[in-house]
C-alpha cells in the first residue's frame, strides 16, 4: 500500500515537469530568461563591489560603459546588466575598442499562445 502511495506522490510531483518542458520549445532551444538590471540596481552592485563615485553610461540595451573610484583610483568599466559581469579597463579607449562576446540586445521573444 506505502509503495502505490509514494508512486502516486511521485507521478503528481514529475507530471507538471513533463508538461512544462513540453511548453517551451525545441530541445536544446535558449530562451531569454533572466531580466535586465535596472540602473539603481547596477548601482547598488558596483558599489557592494567596493566602487565609489560612479558615473553610469548606457550605451546599448545590455551594455554600460561606467566611470568610478576604487581604492582611491579612476576606473573605467563595462557591464552587462542581464549577466552581471564587470570588466574593468586601463583607459576608457581600451573599453570602447575591445571585442564584445556578449550581444548588446536582448533576443526578441515572441508570446506563444
Amino acid at each position: 500500500m506505502r509503495i502505490i502511495q509514494y508512486a502516486i506522490v511521485t507521478a503528481s510531483l514529475l507530471l507538471p515537469c513533463a508538461v512544462f518542458s513540453q511548453e517551451h520549445g525545441q530541445k536544446g532551444e535558449i530562451e531569454n530568461t533572466i531580466g535586465v538590471m535596472s540602473d539603481e540596481v547596477v548601482q547598488a552592485r558596483l558599489t557592494k563591489l567596493g566602487y565609489t563615485n560612479i558615473r553610469l553610461q548606457k550605451k546599448a540595451e545590455l551594455q554600460y560603459h561606467v566611470d568610478a573610484v576604487k581604492d582611491g583610483k579612476p576606473v573605467f568599466l563595462e557591464l552587462h546588466p542581464q549577466t552581471g559581469s564587470v570588466r574593468q579597463f586601463a583607459t576608457p579607449a581600451l573599453r570602447e575598442s575591445h571585442i564584445r562576446t556578449m550581444p548588446l540586445v536582448a533576443p526578441k521573444t515572441e508570446a506563444k499562445h
